[in-house]
């Protein structure tokens, strides 16, 4: 098997071979490398979504939609302007996206939060 036949693992801490030429580097935009990540990213990462070009910055998560009973993964504001008005925030889904650039803050409350969050039915509310 050669070393571009070994899948790309998602790893946030840098290695300490990153100058290893026979590294492939981070997986690009079009890459699906939605499997190798945590169901739900620490609020504060930055993402870009499958056929996309912005960032998002991820603010909250298992956000309901105003305009139909939709429940999303995620909600993020364009990077790094913020949030700049109500239009420009993005409900998206897991397996919408395509690449981490940033992975946000995480320590024991982050966990025990996210463990809360996956054991809800898919479709529950954060507080319930």
């Amino acid at each position: 098997m050669s070393h571009d036949d070994v899948p790309r693992r998602w790893d946030p801490s840098p290695s300490p071979d990153d100058d290893d030429p026979a590294d492939p580097g981070p997986a690009s935009p079009d890459e699906d490398t939605s499997f190798l990540m945590p169901k739900y990213l620490p609020l504060g990462s930055v993402v870009v979504l499958r056929n996309g070009e912005k960032r998002l910055l991820i603010f909250g998560r298992r956000q309901k939609d105003t305009a139909n009973p939709r429940v999303f993964d995620y909600v993020g504001v364009p990077y790094p302007e913020g949030n700049i008005m109500p239009k420009a925030t993005f409900l998206f889904n897991h397996e919408d996206i395509a690449r981490i650039f940033y992975l946000g803050y995480a320590d024991e409350e982050e966990e025990a939060w996210v463990a809360r969050l996956n054991a809800l039915p898919p479709e529950g509310s954060p507080l319930s």
